[in-house]
């Protein structure tokens, strides 16, 4: 095993069509939601402790490999690339210590105009805790956890360290971004996954997955404008917040000024 990535972001925010753009450089082992928030949310499960990551990654790989040594396990696996996807979740909780491996921390961001249109759009589709449909405590959590990636974005806050920040509305729009991207991350460039639509949760909420192979034709940086009325009455209601709508407004801020540098958008963040 070559390297860990633990991917950060929330649902609708990209998150799965960046992992498999990212998949296609190279070999990898992904393991999805590895703390799934639903039954947290529900009160059917804890928050987990934190764990070894020796011991949790044992847990998950095939009996030939679950008990041999950890030197044993690398060696197996020398070739391939491991990520992780934690969704939702705050960026203070612990998961692991002590990876004995190279790790690197990704940071996905979306613009939440876009993403809580998304969310807010998929409510009405599925009956889940983590997509509510009216203000209260679970759209208050939704809120304060966006605010909590952006405040780690801007660098207001640094509790995952060094990471790779990622601006999905830059990932999708602009070629330079995602190879400055791919730099970050150490992995050749390739644009071999950018056209997926992944399955995972039902892909788009307004399109599934219709433009899987040409998903640049999807109109993903103009959510808001495809809500029905009840829709955008509580879109309206999460964007009455005030930090929300400072944060979204330093990141407009900081995309324009990046885009009048001579080396444009895709300047490594």
């Amino acid at each position: 095993m070559k390297k860990v990535f633990v991917v950060h972001g929330m649902q609708r925010s990209g998150n799965h069509a960046i992992i498999q753009w990212i998949e296609a450089h190279g070999q990898f082992i992904f393991y999805n939601n590895v703390i799934p928030m639903a039954p947290i949310l529900l009160g059917e499960r804890t928050m987990p402790p934190e764990q070894e990551f020796t011991d949790w990654l044992r847990a998950r790989l095939s009996p030939r490999h679950r008990f041999l040594p950890f030197p044993l396990v690398r060696l197996a696996l020398h070739n391939q690339l491991m990520m992780l996807s934690l969704e939702d979740l705050p960026l203070d909780t612990p998961v692991f210590r002590n990876c004995p491996v190279d790790l690197q921390h990704i940071l996905i961001l979306r613009d939440p105009r876009n993403m809580f249109a998304s969310r807010i759009h998929r409510a009405w589709q599925i009956d889940h805790p983590t997509f509510p449909r009216k203000m209260g405590p679970l759209m208050e959590r939704v809120i304060d956890t966006w605010k909590s990636h952006a405040r780690e974005f801007l660098a207001d806050t640094h509790q995952l360290g060094p990471c790779v920040r990622i601006y999905f509305d830059d990932w999708f729009s602009d070629v330079s971004a995602r190879k400055t991207i791919s730099r970050s991350l150490g992995l050749p460039f390739t644009d071999a996954g950018l056209e997926r639509v992944s399955e995972v949760g039902g892909g788009s909420s307004f399109e599934g997955t219709d433009f899987d192979g040409v998903s640049r034709k999807m109109n993903v940086l103009d959510r808001s404008a495809q809500l029905p009325p009840q829709e955008r009455r509580l879109f309206d209601a999460v964007f009455e917040d005030p930090e929300l709508k400072a944060l979204t407004e330093r990141l407009a801020e900081k995309n324009r000024a990046k885009a009048l540098r001579p080396d444009g958008p895709g300047t490594k963040q």
